[in-house]
């Protein structure tokens, strides 16, 4: 079972399906297809990969994010 120190969907960039390995932007289709029950929020990619999930392909840009996506490294 897939577990999340990320609580609040505030802080959350990321969000994974209990029933899956992927996580995905919370724009992306993918993420808006996921229950609300089996929702797992992600601060951070690396630990959404710690807690053993893999990016999914569907998710344009989840790979490469823009520096300019948190204005303050631009």
């Amino acid at each position: 079972q897939h577990v999340s120190a990320t609580t609040t969907t505030g802080e959350a960039q990321y969000v994974g399906s209990k029933n899956s390995d992927k996580y995905h932007l919370l724009w992306c289709s993918g993420a808006k297809r996921i229950s609300e029950g089996n929702k797992v929020f992600f601060k951070s990619k690396e630990e959404a990969e710690a807690a053993g999930y893999k990016p999914a392909s569907n998710c344009p840009g989840i790979k490469k994010i823009s520096p300019c996506a948190n204005m303050s490294a631009c």
